[in-house]
């Protein structure tokens, strides 16, 4: 069901939903791939989902730079 309301009531709606959802910038320096399914930002450790893996092998139908590339050969030697 469709409801119309004002523009500022939905700015007001948008900001509540938001309140606890914040950007943090994180300096590259301290951001580490440990391999390819393990990395550290910031200190903390954090496991690399399959499925952030697959844009470099498969979703890109464009040319893939050659350190990409080279990464994914890489990977590929290493898992099979």
């Amino acid at each position: 069901m469709r409801t119309t309301d004002t523009f500022e009531n939905v700015i007001g709606k948008v900001h509540q939903m938001s309140l606890d959802h914040y950007d943090e910038i994180i300096p590259v320096r301290d951001i580490e791939f440990d391999s390819f399914y393990n990395m550290t930002i910031g200190g903390n450790e954090f496991e690399v989902l399959p499925s952030a893996l697959l844009p470099i092998g498969y979703g890109f139908h464009s040319p893939i730079c050659p350190d990409v590339q080279w990464i994914f050969r890489l990977k590929t030697s290493i898992t099979g």
